[in-house]
């Protein structure tokens, strides 16, 4: 599923994060990403409705009020305290704007109170996680301790991880190498939050299983992940060696890092199929890649990002499409 790789460069998300911040607070005008924002809180609360009563693994029984805390308050504090701490390289970078889609600029004067919101969201997805509805109630003691509350274990690692990217001292952001397999790893443990969810609910029919039982979608999302925000960096380049910091992209250049993404490409194209949907998705994601190692001009660079951006999207939509399709059949 590439869906996932849709949150990467969540450069587009992230201004939906903080202009929804932006309302909330009553700050600024009402804008349609309050619009967006308020149609996801209504089809989750849906999809809540509908599936309350699943209680197995084929249908996703995820509860839509522990999809909501996870999904919408993630972007607050994931996207909300990356945007207190990148002000410095934002203000440098022109790809950030309060118009553009690719990011925002976060005042100063605001960022007291993007800081808290995003201490509350991270504090109302971890208990949101520990709700006793994330289970099912036919589990019982015999079950593996860690299948059981993997999602647990699994939203405190997001939380922690989203944190670390972003805030000192740690602020991965500026570690090269281990910014992206940062991002990386958090795209897996999103999946991997979903899987472990659905096995949860399952009961002791669905806890049976153990680490090898993975599909290697979720590993191939992680790795991917990492060389599309590479090549975020690549095309940030200019603004943080502008502002001072340290990332893959000022360290291995623009070629450095899509060449990096030609491998990721390269191996995740390995464990699929090529007439299949994930197939053409990392092909189409290996050819942007070998394009920036022939042309890695800042203009072309900045254009990849956005396309990669795109495709991915493009076909999040054709690959959830084709497994609806198969499930109403």
């Amino acid at each position: 599923t590439p869906h996932h790789s849709g949150l990467i460069c969540s450069a587009r998300v992230k201004t939906h994060a903080v202009a929804t911040l932006y309302h909330v607070n009553q700050v600024q005008q009402t804008t349609r990403v309050d619009l967006w924002a308020n149609s996801i809180r209504d089809r989750s609360n849906s999809f809540w409705n509908d599936s309350k009563d699943a209680r197995c693994a084929g249908c996703m029984p995820i509860p839509g009020r522990h999809v909501e805390f996870s999904v919408v308050y993630w972007w607050v504090f994931v996207f909300g305290i990356n945007d207190v701490y990148d002000y410095e390289t934002d203000i440098r970078n022109p790809r950030k704007s309060a118009t553009s889609l690719e990011g925002t600029i976060l005042p100063p004067a605001h960022h007291d109170f993007v800081y808290r919101a995003a201490i509350t969201a991270s504090i109302m997805t971890i208990a949101t996680s520990m709700l006793p509805s994330t289970f099912a109630s036919t589990a019982s003691s015999s079950s593996g301790t860690f299948q059981a509350y993997a999602p647990v274990l699994t939203t405190t690692a997001l939380v922690a991880l989203g944190w670390l990217y972003s805030a000192p001292p740690a602020r991965f952001k500026e570690v090269p190498i281990i910014d992206s397999l940062s991002n990386g790893l958090i795209v897996f443990l999103s999946w991997f939050l979903g899987y472990a969810s659905c096995r949860a609910l399952a009961g002791d029919r669905g806890l049976g299983w153990n680490i090898s039982d993975i599909p290697s979608k979720g590993y191939v999302l992680g790795l991917v992940t990492s060389s599309v925000h590479a090549l975020g960096a690549a095309a940030d380049i200019d603004a943080d060696l502008a502002a001072g910091q340290r990332t893959v992209g000022t360290v291995l250049g623009s070629r450095g890092c899509a060449v990096l993404g030609v491998v990721a490409y390269g191996l995740a194209l390995l464990t699929e199929p090529l007439a299949s949907i994930f197939g053409v998705y990392l092909i189409g994601g290996l050819g942007l890649m070998l394009s920036v190692c022939a042309v890695p001009t800042p203009t072309w660079v900045h254009h990849a990002f956005k396309v990669i951006v795109f495709w991915t999207v493009v076909m999040s939509f054709l690959w959830f499409g084709a497994k609806l399709s198969k499930r109403t059949t």
